[in-house]
């Protein structure tokens, strides 16, 4: 040891590594000291490293495939990365991997190879499905995940996209092939929604109003947009000329369009001249319509534009003008004055008196013409000597009366005698009157008689006046006749007592003045008459009342009496008995006044009922909380105190209570759109009827519902009336009287 290496690689070391790519022999020469150098060889063998290889292979997803070693020698082991030792393999993975195979060949370093297996993922394709309307054309696209491979369309085609316009809803299939992998196939439905169709009315109006344009879908359920955009099916428009209006109507996405046309006929411009006649004459009236060439219908059914009438009074009449479906309507007016009528009164007068006589017209405001004199005033002045006729003329406006004639009768004045005579006080005389012309009236002064006799009982010597008036009102002169009076007994009397109760004894006293052949006294009570005594006598009365007394006593040859009416009053009890008004309480808090019909009392005490009472004859009480009535109670006493008493119940009725409204104005605003009578109070419901009528008397709105009013509108379409005056009729029962009642007034409808 402890030499020196050489080798002849170069090294010096004692070992040395060597990597020879062939067979090769190495030297080393070893020097120890002075010694000779040892020289030894070695051969290494260099046997060649085996390789081996793989080939790469691409199958599709799921699909298995087979990898095969190939190596330059034969005879060595393998083993691959999967854990197999076959020179091949069956593989199956699901992405790209890379697979690795060790061949070792003796004692050969080990060969290895690696290879990718690419996996290509199957391809998959997809349709998009898609909407159209029908009739339309759409495309349908295929999409593969993956590029490169080719298309063949269930109908045929081979392009990645089709067009397609089918009339349903169809499904559509695609094989799409890539490479070797199986083919992918997809499919997509084209969903057909019906476009549907619409139809739209196309009205014909006149300038000046509105109409309703309706669109009618084929299929409901879409939404519209007009030209002018609204949303509704029904379009109000009101335009000034013929318009045209579209429609689009989208049902799923499907859309039509419609068109009409709204024709705007112009309104025509109506005039008519009116008239003023006299009762009798013919009136012309003639209607111009423009634009010209429509037809003409007036309201007594003439369809000329000029017609001839002859009204009795003033008239209107009403013409309606028709041109293409347009209609103007005016009135003209033929005022009709009256042929005035005139009366005069004739007069019968005395001779040498004057009088007047007055033209009576039955309208005021003419002028007069009268025959006699020229005289064209009212009332004439006149004083005829014999009897006369007198004629007049009344003009108003430019309408003469048939003439009026009046008599005047010119009657003469009568002549009067009368007679006079002698008689005593207390006896009657008989005044007797001629006049020279029979069949008149009498006016006796100053006892006012009227006939031709007058029979008169003055106390003193008297003188009578007469004037005598014709039956043709003509008067006398006054001439007078005179009864002179001889002394007759001034009889009077007097009694114990003049009223009381039944039964009621009575002495009279004669106080007639004593004269020296005063005798045979008669007193008549009542009706019972009898010779008494001059002095007194005693009379019972059995039976109520007021009973008559006189005296008659002779005296001087003159019989004179006295009699007094109702002189001895005898009363039975009282009678109670009252009125009230009203006879019914129809308020919670009243006044009722009371009428005192009681007989025979001279004091009353009244019981109201609710605690308050009163001594007035007939009071006026004021009640509260009248709902359950009242009884009231009348005591009286007579005189002589006789009492009597009467009840009456006032009962409390239930009153009308209602308001009805004399206009009202539906046009479309939230206030006062309909006429409605509003019955609060004592009125029953279920018997309850309201109408309109219209100013020709046609019915235009009926109902029994007390809460349902008009809204202005006529007939099942709810057409609107014209604005103006209505009728309304109401009938109805009052829940506290017998029968129907029945309201009507006119309202007024305002637009």
């Amino acid at each position: 040891m402890g030499g020196t290496y050489s080798w002849s690689t170069g090294e010096t070391t004692q070992n040395i590594s060597v990597n020879p790519t062939s067979t090769n022999t190495y030297s080393v020469t070893y020097s120890l000291g002075a010694c000779t150098p040892a020289t030894a060889t070695a051969t290494v063998t260099v046997n060649p490293a085996p390789t081996v290889s793989i080939n790469p292979i691409t199958i599709c997803e799921g699909e298995t495939g087979n990898l095969t070693a190939t190596p330059d020698q034969t005879g060595g082991t393998y083993l691959w990365s999967t854990g197999s030792t076959s020179q091949s393999i069956a593989i199956n993975p699901i992405t790209t991997t890379t697979y690795s195979v060790t061949y070792t060949v003796g004692a050969c370093t080990a060969a290895t190879s690696n290879a990718i297996v690419t996996v290509n993922p199957a391809p998959i394709v997809s349709i998009t499905p898609i909407t159209i309307c029908s009739g339309e054309t759409n495309t349908l696209t295929a999409t593969p995940d993956q590029s490169g491979g080719t298309y063949l369309w269930s109908t045929g085609a081979t392009t990645t996209t089709i067009s397609v316009n089918p009339t349903t809803t169809t499904t559509y299939s695609i094989t799409y092939t890539l490479g070797a992998c199986t083919p992918a196939i997809g499919s997509g439905t084209i969903t057909v929604n019906p476009t549907p169709t619409i139809t739209i009315t196309s009205p014909t109006i006149c300038s000046g109003n509105s109409s309703s344009i309706i669109a009618t879908p084929s299929v409901n359920g879409g939404t519209y947009i007009w030209s002018n955009g609204s949303t509704t099916s029904t379009l109000n428009v009101n335009p000034i000329n013929t318009t045209t209006y579209s429609v689009t109507y989208t049902l799923n996405n499907c859309t039509v369009i419609g068109t009409t046309t709204l024709t705007v006929n112009p309104t025509p411009i109506l005039t008519v001249n009116s008239s003023t006649i006299c009762n009798g004459e013919t009136a012309t009236l003639t209607a111009n319509g423009s634009p010209v060439g429509g037809t003409y219908l007036w309201s007594n059914a003439q369809n000329v534009n000029s017609i001839n009438v002859t009204p009795s009074t003033t008239s209107n009449y009403n013409i309606l003008y028709s041109l293409n479906g347009c209609n103007a309507t005016t009135s003209a007016s033929v005022t009709v004055n009256p042929i005035p009528q005139v009366s005069v009164v004739g007069d019968t007068i005395c001779a040498g008196e004057t009088t007047n006589l007055i033209a009576i017209p039955n309208l005021q405001g003419g002028t007069y013409s009268w025959s006699q004199s020229g005289l064209t005033t009212e009332t004439i002045t006149i004083s005829p000597v014999s009897t006369s006729i007198y004629s007049v003329i009344y003009t108003l406006n430019n309408c003469a009366s048939p003439s009026a004639s009046a008599t005047v009768v010119v009657n003469p004045v009568p002549v009067l005698t009368i007679n006079s005579g002698s008689i005593c006080t207390g006896q009657s005389f008989t005044l007797n009157a001629t006049p020279s012309i029979l069949g008149g009236t009498f006016n006796w002064i100053p006892t006012g008689e009227t006939t031709a006799s007058i029979t008169v009982s003055p106390t003193v010597t008297t003188s009578y006046s007469l004037n005598y008036t014709t039956l043709e009102g003509c008067t006398s002169a006054v001439v007078t006749g005179t009864v002179t009076i001889s002394e007759t007994p001034n009889v009077s009397f007097s009694a114990s007592v003049l009223q009381g109760c039944a039964p009621l004894t009575v002495t009279f006293y004669n106080t007639t003045q004593a004269t020296n052949d005063q005798s045979n006294c008669v007193w008549s009570i009542n009706t019972n008459s009898q010779l008494y005594s001059c002095d007194s006598i005693s009379y019972t009365f059995t039976q109520a009342g007021c009973f008559d007394v006189s005296l008659l006593s002779t005296a001087n040859g003159c019989v004179g009496s006295n009699s007094q009416t109702a002189f001895i009053c005898v009363e039975d009890p009282p009678i109670s008995s009252f009125q009230v008004n009203p006879q019914e309480l129809t308020e919670i808090n009243q006044v009722i006044n009371f009428v005192n019909t009681s007989i025979g009392a001279v004091s009353s005490s009244w019981d109201f009922g609710d605690g308050s009472v009163s001594q007035a004859d007939g009071p006026m009480h004021y009640f509260e909380g009248t709902e359950s009535g009242f009884t009231t109670t009348l005591i009286v006493t007579s005189l002589f105190g006789c009492i009597a008493s009467y009840s009456l119940p006032i009962s409390y009725k239930e009153p009308e209570v209602y308001y009805i409204p004399n206009t009202f104005t539906p046009d479309a605003d939230e206030h006062n759109q309909t006429f409605l009578p509003i019955f609060t109070s004592g009125v029953d419901i279920h018997n309850y009827l309201f109408q309109i009528f219209d100013r020709w008397g046609q019915l235009v709105f009926q109902t029994t519902n007390h809460l349902e009013g008009w809204d202005g509108s006529i007939g099942k379409k709810g057409d609107d009336v014209q604005q103006g005056a209505y009728v309304y009729l109401i009938s109805f029962r009052n829940l506290n009287k017998a029968g129907v009642k029945t309201i009507n007034g006119i309202v007024n409808l305002i637009r």
